[in-house]
């Protein structure tokens, strides 16, 4: 067995290398496990990626319990151009959202989380 320590909230990759002892070593396949890590904190926003995009961008975030959220994309001048979600999420699961950059003009956009009691922030550059 093997104690991982210091795992941010969310899915985690990894890799199996096992080591003989006569030197030998194979490597398996990378496993997706789930774990059961606590959120520390009330909600976790990610970078938008990828960033800068020309058509299509992610972000992905959880709340740490059950609630009502509104994710939407602005421009810099604080206008609303895209709500990409408005609605309830399951506490400690990660909500993984695509949007489509395509028809937007180049420029820096802001993705705007809000919850119940916080407001979190992530920028991302559309380029043509």
């Amino acid at each position: 067995s093997k104690r991982v320590e210091g795992l941010d909230f969310g899915r985690h990759v990894f890799r199996l290398r096992q080591v003989d002892r006569d030197g030998g070593n194979e490597v398996f396949d990378q496993r997706r496990v789930e774990l059961n890590v606590r959120m520390n904190d009330a909600y976790t926003l990610d970078a938008v990626y990828p960033n800068p995009t020309r058509d299509r961008a992610t972000v992905s975030f959880a709340v740490q319990e059950p609630q009502a959220v509104t994710v939407a994309l602005y421009n810099t001048l604080g206008q609303q151009v895209k709500v990409l979600k408005d609605g309830s999420v399951a506490g400690g699961e990660t909500v993984t959202l695509t949007f489509d950059a395509g028809p937007l003009a180049s420029g820096l956009y802001f993705v705007r989380l809000r919850g119940k009691d916080f407001s979190a922030t992530e920028s991302v550059t559309i380029v043509r």
